[in-house]
């Protein structure tokens, strides 16, 4: 297949291009460049601003078999690239915040492309992402799918520095250096999705085309993991108690306030693909934060 990947330089990019790798596949990946490829030599490369109406337009008139977007964060961010290219098949990563979500006074692409107080978790994000899916529904010619992800975790990736790549580990750096956290529902339950096995659904939409609906996807749950019970693993594995208080203290991430956060993926069930369980994969790589941490 001849594949378009936009995003591609972090975190479930990267996975996805993996998957890809594994088969026959001519891949190009579209980026603004500012982070390193480490597939120099293996894929295509466009360098191009998703922002920028005019920067998409070197893409004028490319077929490409498949589309997979990880970047869009906006609905004129799918626009720009389905005015310029003809693809077969479209596969867009929103979030999980839009299952539910349904603003009723919404103007489609009013958000714009300008990102500067978009925050990674706020509702501009989700209402951004909320605009790229109607986007995309609106083009009923291609053959489309939407993946739901809820908390991405990719354990190929350890850079301790960037907090949003690894949210988990501020948990077990505050329990460690004795930072008081606060936590609004220790009973939320954690609806993480490994990068690897999110790439590997990718994969499997992209040849089961009658596959065209929202898949909301996170692990299985047969053993539900809290956010105390994370707190107490942590505390275990570290003989540390973890501090808590509301003032002058840090907000952690993944913190909701009501309810236990519990996602339904019955729909992603019914496609035949199979998540792995959270606690496969979630404690071990944990325990891989809390080791680096101790050593």
């Amino acid at each position: 297949m001849n594949i378009l990947i936009l995003g591609g330089t972090r975190s479930l990019g990267k996975e996805i291009i993996k998957v890809f790798l594994k088969s026959d596949n001519t891949i190009t990946i579209l980026n603004r460049g500012t982070k390193e490829n480490p597939f120099q030599g293996q894929i295509n490369t466009v360098l191009a601003d998703r922002n920028d109406e005019d920067s998409i337009k070197q893409l004028k008139g490319k077929h490409y078999d498949l589309v997979v977007d990880s970047s869009a964060f906006c609905g004129l961010n799918v626009k720009y690239i389905l005015d310029n290219i003809e693809t077969d098949r479209y596969i867009l990563i929103s979030t999980i915040g839009c299952v539910g979500f349904n603003p009723s006074n919404t103007n489609p692409l009013n958000l714009g492309t300008d990102f500067e107080n978009y925050g990674m978790w706020g509702n501009k994000y989700v209402l951004g992402k909320k605009e790229a899916e109607w986007v995309l529904k609106q083009n009923s010619n291609i053959s489309s799918a939407i993946i739901r992800p809820g908390d991405i975790v990719n354990n190929n990736e350890f850079n301790l520095n960037d907090k949003f790549l690894c949210r988990w580990y501020q948990y077990v750096e505050h329990i460690y250096n004795g930072k008081p956290m606060w936590i609004t529902n220790p009973n939320y339950i954690i609806q993480s999705g490994l990068a690897m096995d999110i790439a590997e659904f990718v994969k499997f939409l992209s040849v089961n085309k009658n596959h065209n609906l929202e898949y909301t996807f996170r692990s299985l749950l047969a053993t539900k993991l809290t956010m105390r019970d994370l707190i107490h693993h942590i505390e275990n594995k570290l003989n540390k108690k973890a501090i808590f208080s509301i003032e002058k203290s840090d907000f952690m991430p993944m913190n909701v306030f009501n309810g236990t956060g519990f996602c339904d993926i019955t729909l992603l069930k019914k496609t035949g693909y199979m998540p792995l369980e959270l606690v496969d994969w979630f404690i071990p790589y944990l325990d891989s934060l809390i080791e680096k941490t101790k050593n």
